[in-house]
């Protein structure tokens, strides 16, 4: 039976590299502790010089940083993908500029005065929520359901 996927944090996989260093586990034996694919493990094994440095990075001078999700980045995170959601619902074209704005309006009503929608933040928010920039075309976005529902029940009325 194949293991359930995982997404290990950055702490997970320091521990899978001190057990490998320490304890000399084979990779199966890693893989069934920590409950992920040997593959998984092969690749953190194979990347453990940068995961070593990033861990060393984040943790200067005692502190970690936080984790996105739970970090304050997060609340404006929901709120700009909900209205980017409710915006694409009514079939309108959004562009990376006006994610950008909006995100910020939503930061300053949040009071984050040191919020930055940079374009980097935007290739991040595009990637959490898998969001790809498609034309938005055919003869379902440019129809009036106003005009729809009065034709069909002028139909109903004759009929």
């Amino acid at each position: 039976m194949a293991p359930v996927r995982s997404r290990l944090t950055l702490k997970n996989k320091i521990d899978i590299i001190k057990c490998y260093d320490a304890k000399k586990q084979s990779i199966h034996e890693l893989a069934t502790q920590f409950k992920v694919g040997k593959t998984q493990i092969g690749t953190i094994l194979k990347s453990r010089v940068d995961l070593l440095c990033k861990w060393c990075d984040e943790n200067v001078n005692g502190e970690t940083k936080k984790n996105f999700i739970e970090g304050k980045g997060f609340e404006i995170d929901h709120v700009c993908y909900e209205w980017f959601c409710r915006v694409r619902a009514k079939n309108l074209p959004i562009s990376g500029p006006l994610i950008q704005q909006k995100a910020i309006e939503i930061a300053k009503t949040l009071g984050r005065t040191n919020f930055k929608a940079s374009n980097g933040w935007l290739k991040k928010f595009r990637k959490r929520h898998n969001i790809a920039y498609k034309a938005i075309c055919g003869e379902s976005s440019s129809v009036d359901h106003d005009i729809v529902d009065d034709n069909c029940n002028t139909r109903k009325k004759t009929n």
